[in-house]
């Protein structure tokens, strides 16, 4: 059985430990204690928890060091047997492992949520209403239930309803990705992000303003959307990588310390920044401080961290700055590199922890030029160009060109459409709207199976309809007509499904006016059978005008961009 990030490991001798990465040694299970009985060892340094009839400490890594230190020394002699010495690793590396023999239980996240879940609401108390409502709401960027679950306290039910924290477990991913892409607009009334105050709250209590400086650290960790406040309780979401997508395999690679080194970077991909232990692949890599001094080189390829602070820190295009612990990886297949790592165990009982740190060091830290790069980023988009497009807001440029202009609805039901930068007609005179759906359909009839995504799709159709006659109203020949009434206003649609190289299919539905070459009759019409038909060697045939896509010039397509952005308000 696969033992995924932030499942609870509870031992026979009374330790609750939180399983610690999705790669683990073959017979224990990588963890960080967590909660540990009094009975062997004690520490008023740390905090205290009566959990399961026993005083137990809370193991906080920020602890006093020097207190922390000592309490490290005496769980080495008391829990002898959890302290894993790794064959891959130097000997100076810390790690806890659970022999598989000494679980006592484990609390899977998965299967605690979907029992809360499917407890009637009227049976829950304050927090785990909470926890219920947020669940559903997160539910509505498109994920199943089965792609989340719940851990630490209200995993185990020693939660403290007026404090605790809710946490939330995503696997996979790519499903984080997608939740956080939907977090990026999504509103709810209860849902807050967390204050530029909280957020220097947050980085006082573990020292990052020294190396960071306040207002940069603050404004690159407002943009993490996996954390903030529900119903004015905290949420921190996290992630657990799938067997089949983590990124690296425990026992594939050997790692040997070479020295203490900070180095900069640029990041090259973020897909694995979300997992811990987490990874920032980087390319141009330059050894600013090392030791030993002739460890000078550049052959740097990640940059691996422990610790959650730096999820999402960074992104494709960024440049980083790191410090840590310098390491030759020799895989067991391909050609030796170097990787710099931030927060192995035993960095917080020494000098590094102070010393050790990731930061981003170019000015890219806006959160519009943080979603450019998200979304230009290949490797953590789907290849449906639709989908790309979903997380942009109203007003803002996809990479084909083509502007947001209306959204409507949810991740489960919601609509959007898009003005084309071209258009197979006048290109002074016309323009091409086109309306998808969130979520990959295959048919047209799927919309009879969500009367939610049923009536959205007649709204946003409707509006967008109104709105194109009304600026096609604007041209004087057109505006007699319609105030006469004499005649209507000429538009056409054409939908379909399109199938992308994942083979994933995203039906959509192009409008736009019916006339000159686009005008043309189609087979489905009765003047298409009008039309003369003539003969060939290969056949008979009827004429039509050519159809070619023409650049709308840049003035005239801003201007009727920001008209029906107004109209469809």
């Amino acid at each position: 059985m696969h033992f995924y990030e932030s499942s609870i490991i509870t031992t026979k001798d009374g330790l609750h430990c939180q399983v610690y990465g999705n790669e683990h040694p073959v017979g224990s299970i990588l963890v960080k204690p967590k909660y540990i009985p009094t009975d062997k060892i004690e520490s008023a340094a740390l905090q205290y928890r009566f959990i399961s009839s026993k005083k137990m400490n809370r193991l906080n890594l920020w602890a006093d060091k020097e207190a922390l230190k000592q309490y490290l020394h005496l769980f080495k002699e008391a829990y002898p047997q959890y302290v894993y010495q790794s064959p891959l690793h130097s000997s100076e590396r810390l790690f806890f492992a659970i022999p598989v023999d000494s679980i006592e239980r484990v609390y899977y996240p998965r299967r605690g949520l979907k029992e809360l879940m499917s407890m009637p609401v009227s049976s829950l108390d304050g927090h785990l209403k909470n926890v219920h409502e947020f669940v559903t709401f997160l539910l509505q960027s498109g994920l199943m239930l089965k792609d989340l679950g719940i851990t630490y306290s209200t995993l185990m039910g020693h939660y403290l309803s007026e404090y605790s924290d809710l946490n939330i477990v995503v696997y996979g991913k790519e499903n984080y990705w997608k939740l956080m892409q939907y977090l990026e607009s999504a509103e709810h009334p209860s849902l807050r992000w967390k204050t530029e105050a909280e957020w220097s709250t947050f980085l006082e209590n573990r020292n990052r303003f020294t190396r960071f400086g306040k207002e940069k650290a603050i404004e690159v960790m407002k943009r993490k959307k996996s954390e903030g406040y529900f119903n004015n309780k905290l949420f921190v979401i996290f992630a657990a990588e799938k067997e089949e997508e983590t990124w690296f395999k425990w026992g594939s690679e050997q790692y040997k310390q070479l020295g203490t080194a900070t180095i900069t970077g640029k990041v090259t991909s973020n897909i694995s920044s979300v997992v811990r232990p987490g990874c920032y692949e980087i390319e141009d890599a330059q050894v600013s401080e090392s030791l030993p001094a002739d460890n000078n080189n550049n052959n740097i390829k990640k940059v691996v961290f422990y610790n959650r602070d730096y999820c999402m820190l960074a992104y494709p295009g960024e440049r980083i700055e790191a410090s840590g612990v310098l390491e030759e990886v020799i895989p067991a297949q391909g050609e030796p590199y170097h990787r710099l790592v931030v927060g192995y165990f035993d960095a917080y009982i020494s000098d590094q922890r102070e010393k050790e740190y990731i930061k981003v060091v170019e000015d890219k830290n806006n959160i519009d030029e943080i979603k450019k790069l998200l979304r230009e980023d290949v490797s953590l988009q789907p290849s449906c160009p639709f989908c790309r497009e979903i997380s942009l807001k109203v007003g803002e440029k996809g990479n084909y060109g083509a502007v947001i202009v209306s959204k409507i609805g949810d991740q489960k039901n919601g609509w959007y459409a898009t003005i084309s930068p071209k258009t197979g007609g006048n290109a002074e005179e016309d323009f091409t709207v086109q309306i998808m759906p969130f979520n990959h359909l295959t048919h047209f009839s799927q919309l009879a199976e969500d009367e939610a995504l049923a009536k959205n799709y007649g709204l946003i159709f409707a509006q967008v309809s109104k709105a194109m006659a009304n600026l096609m109203a604007e041209n004087p020949k057109m505006k007699a007509v319609v105030e006469k009434r004499d005649d209507g206003i000429a538009m056409a649609t054409y939908g379909k499904c399109t199938t992308w190289k994942d083979k994933k299919e995203h039906l959509h539905l192009k409008m736009f006016q019916f006339r000159n070459e686009l005008g043309q009759p189609a087979v489905v019409d009765s003047t298409f059978g009008k039309k003369e038909i003539e003969t060939d060697a290969k056949g008979e045939f009827v004429r039509m005008q050519p159809v070619r896509k023409k650049a709308i010039p840049e003035e005239r397509f801003k201007k009727i961009t920001q008209k029906l952005i107004r109209l469809l308000k």
